[in-house]
């Protein structure tokens, strides 16, 4: 589990993506300490949710910050309950990252994984950068 400066940059950075998917139109919902063993219903970090094209376009994100560029590893039981929950809601569910020193956030669909471990899937840090979305295009 990060340290208590990690989780307030982590938490930092959950705060600037709110305010750009706000900015896009969005009513964003943040989940405090939604990965920190708080409930046994694991929720995504953020929620948002925007009326478009006669109905309703919902995200539910994963936000994670590096002090550089590096593969990203997600536990594969988070990577379940968040894919059930975008299931049951008919929503989109994301992984967004913050690489310091960029300014950008991008943005994976949690399916599109580049590989797998016993207990973990894994981004490759290319594919932010190749396939991924900027998260003021959302």
């Amino acid at each position: 589990m990060p340290g208590k400066r990690e989780y307030a940059v982590g938490r930092a950075y959950e705060f600037v993506l709110m305010k750009i998917l706000r900015d896009r139109g969005f009513y964003v919902v943040r989940t405090p300490a939604s990965g920190r063993g708080t409930s046994s219903q694991k929720l995504p970090d953020l929620t948002a949710i925007r009326r478009r094209d006669g109905g309703s376009e919902v995200l539910l994100i994963e936000v994670k910050h590096f002090s550089r560029p590096r593969d990203v590893y997600l536990e594969k039981e988070r990577f379940k309950q968040l894919m059930e929950f975008a299931e049951r809601l008919g929503a989109r569910a994301l992984l967004c990252v913050h690489f310091s020193p960029s300014t950008r956030i991008k943005c994976l669909d949690l399916k599109d994984y580049d590989w797998e471990t016993p207990g973990y899937y894994v981004f490759d840090k290319r594919s932010f950068e190749e396939r991924g979305v900027d998260a003021a295009s959302l």
